[in-house]
């Protein structure tokens, strides 16, 4: 390449940077991309002008359309993801209180039935039977819960 085509080619594309303009246009201007965009008043009575203007316009109004309907079911579809996430906190929420309720159950009740051969006679079957009955209410509770969870 001959030094001054080198040359010119680097001040057109510090003059583009200068203005702003990316160097490559973007795809379906490639072909008007060193096309001045300042019509004159003789230029846009031109028939021709008015027919590529009118095409342009009809393009970006299908745009416009599709783009509202992207739009309306981005909306459609965050709404129905903030309340699945909302359903799932809930249910996070809602099986934690229950997990804890039931291990203290299971604790308490091994507890009792554990300290059952320290007490008197006449309590023990009433605190084994307590404690057995907070055991047996712990395993069905997880168990009535296991079968019972849907999915979202």
């Amino acid at each position: 390449m001959d030094a001054k085509v080198v040359g010119e080619e680097e001040i057109l594309r510090e003059e583009a940077g200068a203005r702003g303009v990316s160097g490559v246009p973007k795809k379906g201007q490639r072909a008007l991309a060193g096309v001045s965009r300042e019509l004159s008043d003789e230029e846009l009575g031109e028939p021709g002008t008015q027919k590529m203007l009118v095409a342009a316009n009809d393009r970006l109004e299908e745009e416009v359309a599709d783009l509202r309907e992207f739009r309306d079911r981005y909306h459609d579809a965050d709404k129905k993801v903030a309340r699945l996430e909302e359903r799932i906190e809930e249910r996070s929420r809602r099986r934690l209180s229950q997990e804890l309720l039931q291990g203290a159950g299971l604790t308490l009740g091994a507890l009792l039935i554990g300290y059952v051969p320290n007490l008197e006679e006449g309590h023990r079957m009433m605190v084994f039977g307590l404690g057995a009955l907070l055991v047996i209410a712990g395993w069905a509770d997880k168990v009535l819960r296991l079968r019972s969870e849907k999915p979202l």
